[in-house]
């Protein structure tokens, strides 16, 4: 963006020092701002196709929750989560009020409208639906948040009703609890950081942009390079490289400690660097 110009993460990744990649920036061709139409039903991208098909297997499975604790001190008079781990989420140092932390919460999703999608299947085919109309409603509660309350606060997502995130808000006398979890078919540590980040914003009365390109643009996105002859050329090429393989790998497990009572068979071939690139 800085540049104005589209760059292949493969050159980048190709080139590998900043004198190469400066001569890939010269040479490549001006960026063009993609405008996609508003839509309200759009396709998976694959990242989110492999996190469905994965949940489908178990539907009551947390692996792809993404829940975390944020404990706020009331007692202070600062506010800033922008330099937070997402996979370890506890501080201290933040003054907080429970009900205008709902409320900006409230006004942080209105700024990520991706949150609000939900899986729907039609003609036996997955799509996702963004609703607009979503009606969020975020509780607050007295006390302390303890093991026993985090563990409750985990379960499932219905993938096909949504919302595919939950907040619960926590007071005592000394601190704010903030309970949040999302679906990963939905966001990822990245864009948890974002959110966060904005959500700071919001509270210290900050002006916080309406996002620009969302999940169901690069759904769209994507869906226009599934038409492309690149992407044909490109699945054409490991459909011919995988042609031999029957289907996915099962490995018979070696249940009783014994080398002998498992089978593993091994196949492999070279793939051409330069056609894969």
């Amino acid at each position: 963006d800085d540049y104005g110009v589209e760059l292949n993460l493969v050159s980048i990744m190709r080139e590998g020092t900043i004198r190469k990649i400066s001569q890939e920036i010269l040479k490549a061709s001006p960026s063009e701002e993609l405008i996609f139409k508003d839509d309200k039903i759009y396709s998976l991208t694959q990242n989110q196709l492999g996190v469905y098909f994965d949940c489908i297997k178990n539907q009551d499975t947390l692996i792809y929750n993404m829940p975390k604790c944020i404990r706020l001190n009331k007692n202070k008079d600062l506010f800033d989560l922008s330099n937070i781990n997402t996979s370890n989420i506890n501080t201290n140092d933040s003054y907080i009020n429970a009900s205008k932390l709902k409320n900006v919460i409230l006004k942080a999703i209105e700024k990520h409208s991706f949150m609000k999608t939900h899986l729907y299947l039609n003609n036996g085919k997955i799509y996702q639906r963004k609703n607009d109309n979503l009606k969020v409603d975020i509780e607050i509660h007295k006390g302390t948040v303890d093991k026993k309350i985090k563990k409750n606060f985990i379960k499932p997502f219905d993938l096909f009703k949504g919302p595919l995130f939950r907040f619960e808000i926590y007071e005592d006398e000394n601190e704010v609890f903030l309970l949040w979890d999302c679906h990963h078919i939905i966001s990822d540590g990245f864009s948890t950081i974002i959110f966060l980040k904005d959500l700071a914003k919001l509270y210290e009365g900050k002006n916080v942009e309406i996002e620009k390109y969302t999940g169901f643009d690069l759904a769209l996105e994507e869906s226009e390079i599934e038409k492309s002859d690149l992407y044909n050329e490109a699945e054409n090429y490991f459909d011919n490289r995988m042609c031999d393989f029957e289907g996915e790998t099962g490995l018979t497990p070696d249940i009783n400690g014994k080398e002998n009572d498992g089978l593993l068979k091994e196949k492999s071939f070279s793939l051409n660097k330069d056609r894969v690139e």
